[in-house]
């Protein structure tokens, strides 16, 4: 079951580039991070790009969305330059951001560019999404899927889904994902939810160390914005801390919107309503790619809450 990205070769990959240019491609490397796209960095003529395929095009298209919507507010989101399908998958092309994910770096390293994290969220919060409606995912429309950030929780680990997690609640039979550990989080997960029903911001969904690109003095880049919604822009900080907790996220955030003047009613309690439903579908997903370690640890901590 781990087989959630696809596996195009370098081989096929460079002869695709090719046909698809119709000149050759230099400088072509696979990028092994990623959890369901396969990617590529390759340089063509006098240009760097990224090239990454997915089962799904869902996920490219919010990228697309995000450059077109944030770098007026100075987010440094990549170009995409195209999004198509390819034997039976679809791919995107995009122009390379320069710089190492934040991963890549020493934890000095990446406190230094910390407040410029803080930064980019302070202007997502800014984003003016008043010409768009609802709450989740954002849709082809450019609008978000659900009436409200509840109903979007709930829409979220409901039975019936498509795409990527098409027919998750077998994995309670299939592997070691235990429904009574979801049975015990979700209503606790819901009881929170009422206070995120009245915050709709741009969202990232997936902000975290390898998501974002650095050059060691300062931010380059926020890639992938396949999970990017309206909603509660804390979950960002609270996504970001959940995988990367060292760093505080929660308490710099805070301390930036009261240096600014700004009031986050209910902070503690959104924080946990995301952490709660950011920690369940982290469980779902290693079960589904058979990581029963990351798993185990991620049950303990949420019961621990």
């Amino acid at each position: 079951m781990s087989n959630v990205k696809p596996n195009l070769g370098m081989e096929s990959t460079s002869a695709f580039l090719e046909s698809y240019f119709g000149t050759k491609v230099t400088e072509l490397q696979l990028i092994t991070k990623g959890e369901t796209s396969q990617a590529y960095t390759f340089r063509h003529q006098d240009d760097d790009y990224v090239i990454r395929f997915n089962h799904f095009e869902d996920g490219f298209l919010r990228d697309s969305y995000a450059f077109e919507t944030l770098t007026a507010y100075g987010i440094p989101v990549p170009r995409i330059i195209d999004i198509n399908e390819f034997n039976n998958m679809f791919f995107a092309i995009s122009e390379r951001v320069h710089g190492n994910t934040l991963d890549a770096y020493k934890p000095d390293q990446i406190e230094f560019v910390i407040p410029s994290l803080v930064d980019v969220l302070m202007k997502l919060r800014s984003a003016n999404v008043d010409s768009t409606r609802g709450y989740g995912p954002i849709g082809h429309s450019g609008d978000g899927l659900y009436q409200s950030w509840t109903e979007h929780l709930e829409a979220f680990f409901c039975e019936k889904q498509s795409g990527f997690w098409y027919g998750w609640t077998e994995l309670f039979e299939d592997t070691f994902l235990e429904k009574r550990v979801f049975d015990v989080i979700q209503p606790r997960m819901m009881k929170y939810a009422t206070y995120c029903n009245s915050v709709r911001e741009f969202v990232h969904g997936d902000l975290s160390l390898d998501n974002a690109l650095s050059d060691g003095q300062s931010l380059t880049g926020i890639i992938d914005w396949g999970n990017a919604r309206y909603g509660d822009g804390l979950y960002d900080v609270s996504w970001f801390h959940f995988w990367t907790p060292r760093f505080n996220l929660p308490k710099r955030f805070l301390q930036c919107c009261e240096a600014q003047g700004i009031e986050v009613p209910h902070f503690e309690e959104r924080i946990l309503c995301h952490t709660y439903s950011q920690g369940l579908d982290a469980l779902r997903f290693y079960a589904k790619t058979g990581r029963l370690d990351a798993y185990t640890q991620v049950r303990d901590h949420l019961l621990s809450l």
